[in-house]
């Protein structure tokens, strides 16, 4: 028998209850399990923010991005040729739930008062509205289009509408520079929150035709992969 189990066996088994050792022994016990129990929970909060946080992402990108390598740090990314046969191959990769197009521009959101930097990301019709629809708060969805014509509305963050002083069914002004500046008019039609600052500040979301009709190829995309 090791010396450290003897000698707990010995003061669990003591007749003298009242003794020091007694004592020191039923506090040690006492501290030993309130202590283990503190980082069981403190291991369960850490797990499920981290869950929380991990489902936010995935709401407004996704577990995989497929594009082209780029080396520098911006937002835009590098185009990539939208095949049948690509989107076919990752959709019949197992464990694969959604792959949908995508394409995000950087720009500036203007009201009459306030500007601010965003990243306008177009969506496609196989965005998954049925994970997204949990942080709509007003509104509605976009309307995408099939083809080219664009209703050039967009859905952003509370954060951002309440910080523009915006609303939806209000008007606001986007501007991008390219090879010189763009300025396109929006229609706020929904407003969602992530309660996720960083990504509400950044992602506003339009028609995917409408975020790729400045390039020069109406065939270049990029893709996302959600995993089940």
């Amino acid at each position: 028998m090791k010396t450290e189990l003897y000698i707990a066996n010995k003061l669990r088994k003591s007749k003298e209850k009242k003794s020091l050792s007694f004592v020191f022994f039923r506090i040690a016990v006492i501290a030993t399990t309130l202590g283990v129990i503190v980082m069981i929970w403190t291991v369960g909060i850490l797990d499920g923010f981290r869950n929380a946080v991990t489902d936010k992402l995935v709401g407004l990108t996704s577990h995989i991005v497929v594009s082209k390598h780029v080396t520098d740090n911006s937002y835009s990314l590098a185009p990539i040729n939208k095949e049948k046969d690509i989107i076919e191959k990752l959709q019949s990769v197992e464990g694969v739930k959604n792959v949908q197009t995508f394409a995000i521009k950087p720009g500036l959101i203007r009201t009459k008062t306030d500007t601010y930097g965003v990243v306008l990301k177009g969506i496609d019709v196989h965005f998954d509205w049925s994970y997204f629809d949990q942080f709509m708060v007003k509104g509605r969805k976009l309307i995408v289009s099939q083809g080219g014509n664009t209703g050039k509305e967009i859905v952003l963050s509370e954060k951002l509408a309440q910080k523009m002083k915006a609303d939806t069914g209000d008007f606001v002004y986007m501007y991008f520079l390219d090879d010189e500046l763009r300025t396109r008019k929006y229609q706020i039609v929904g407003v969602y929150n992530t309660n996720y600052e960083e990504l509400d500040m950044l992602y506003v979301l339009a028609d995917i035709h409408d975020v790729q009709r400045d390039r020069k190829s109406t065939r270049l995309n990029s893709s996302h992969g959600k995993l089940s």
